[in-house]
C-alpha cells in the first residue's frame, strides 16, 4: 500500500510536497517522512525545478510561522525547559550565545539532517535572530541544497528504492510504539521531578 501511495503521485508531487512540507516546517508533527518523498521524487524524475520550487517556498512559509511563533512564546517556552531539565544558567548563556554566532550556519545544516530542523528554527525565533537578514537567507540556502541533495541521491539510488521504500512502511508501523515510549519516558522524568 505505501509503495503504491508513492507511485502514485507522480503528477501532484510537487503539490503533495509544497503542502507537507509548509505543514510540518510550520511545527505540526506530522508523521510523514517528506525527505523520503523527495528521494521518490528524484527517483521517479519528476522535473527539479518543479520540486525545488514547492519545496523550497512550502520551507520559507512553513518556518516563518514556526519562526513568528517561537519569536513570540519561545522565550517562554524555553525558560520552563530549562527550569524542568535543571539546566545550569552558565550553560545555556554559552549555549545562546554559540547559537547568536553560528547560528546562521545551523539553519543550514539543520535543512539536510531530518529532525534538526524544527529545534533551529525555533531557536532561531526564539533567540530573535535577525529574519530578513539572517534566518531567511540562511534558511533558503539551506531549503536550496536539501532538496538538490536529496532529489539527485533519489536518482542515483533507483534499484535500492523498494528497499528504501519497505524501511519506510515498517517505520510507519513502529512509530506509534516509539512515540508511547517517548510520551512514557517524559512521563516518567516528570514524576521523577516532582517528587524532588
Amino acid at each position: 500500500m505505501i509503495e503504491s501511495t508513492f507511485f502514485t503521485f507522480n503528477d501532484y508531487t510537487p503539490v503533495i510536497l509544497f503542502f507537507l512540507v509548509l505543514i510540518i516546517e510550520a511545527g505540526v508533527p506530522i508523521p510523514i517522512p517528506h525527505d523520503i518523498l523527495l528521494l521518490v521524487a528524484g527517483y521517479r524524475q519528476v522535473p527539479l525545478l518543479h520540486v525545488l520550487v514547492a519545496v523550497v517556498l512550502g520551507n520559507l512559509i512553513g518556518s516563518s510561522i514556526l519562526y513568528g511563533l517561537s519569536w513570540k512564546f519561545g522565550s517562554k517556552l524555553e525558560d520552563k525547559a530549562v527550569r524542568f531539565f535543571g539546566i545550569p544558567t552558565r550553560q545555556r548563556a554559552m549555549a545562546e550565545n554559540w547559537f547568536r554566532r553560528w547560528g546562521k550556519f545551523a539553519i543550514i545544516i539543520a535543512r539536510l539532517v531530518p529532525g534538526a530542523r524544527f529545534a533551529v528554527t525555533f531557536l532561531a525565533g526564539s533567540l530573535k535572530l535577525p529574519y530578513a537578514r539572517v534566518f531567511l537567507p540562511y534558511l533558503s540556502i539551506g531549503s536550496t541544497l536539501w532538496v538538490i541533495l536529496y532529489w539527485n541521491a533519489g536518482a542515483m539510488v533507483e534499484e535500492y528504492i523498494h528497499y528504501l521504500i519497505q524501511f519506510i512502511s515498517a517505520w510507519l508501523l513502529l512509530l506509534p510504539i516509539c512515540l508511547f515510549g517517548i510520551l512514557a519516558f517524559l512521563f516518567y522524568i516528570y514524576k521523577i521531578r516532582v517528587k524532588q
